[in-house]
């Protein structure tokens, strides 16, 4: 964008005061689109926390930014990037970010809920299982055979949202042991991601 600027400059000449208008052009650069982004798709028991969205949540514009997830319902905080989500119904979230300007972008996910397993075997929408859970040294995933293609990488997360444990594997091996020794004992989820599509569970590391 180009903006016209014209002053005036003055000037003594034999004596008297002389004006002449002078102009120059003065370019600034416009921000890059403000884009939203609400992440993958995902899949979770009925009342079972699961961290929703991605960070970054938003790319250009002009910082800072501000985040509201509609509904609100079961978020801890609406407001953020990556709220925890508990919730017993499927819904589509719809993420809405505003730039330091006012400028808007909007993008939705959809979070799939379905009925939980037994006590110490879970089964994560009919494409995980996992136990024992409680655990407390190895938590063990079976995987279903819709996943044996392509790499997986399977996060355990504590409530804050911090990485404890990060596992990567093809989908050829679809029995997979992740060591939780170390671990202090609490609430934990366990996020399973394969290509676009993310599911979540509960975990609890007993001592």
């Amino acid at each position: 964008m180009k903006i016209r600027i014209t002053c005036i400059a003055i000037a003594l000449m034999k004596g008297a005061l002389a004006q002449h208008p002078v102009q120059f052009n003065l370019e600034t650069g416009q921000p890059p689109e403000l884009l939203a982004s609400a992440g993958s798709d995902l899949a979770t028991d009925e009342d079972m926390a699961i961290v929703i969205g991605e960070s970054p949540a938003a790319t250009g514009g002009t910082l800072p930014y501000s985040y509201l997830w509609m509904p609100g319902t079961g978020l801890d905080d609406p407001t953020i990037e990556t709220p925890t989500l508990t919730t017993a119904l499927s819904n589509t979230y719809h993420l809405v970010v505003t730039d330091a300007f006012g400028c808007t972008a909007s993008d939705s996910l959809f979070v799939n809920v379905t009925g939980a397993g037994g006590t110490n075997t879970h089964q994560v929408a009919g494409l995980l299982v996992v136990y024992p859970n409680p655990t407390s040294k190895v938590l063990r995933l079976s995987l279903s055979d819709e996943w044996t293609d392509g790499s997986l990488i399977a996060t355990l997360v504590d409530v804050s949202g911090k990485t404890m444990l990060m596992h990567e594997w093809t989908g050829e091996h679809t029995n997979v042991d992740l060591d939780v020794t170390g671990i202090a004992s609490g609430e934990y989820i366990l996020q399973l991601r394969h290509g676009h599509q993310t599911i979540g569970h509960k975990i609890l590391v007993r001592p």
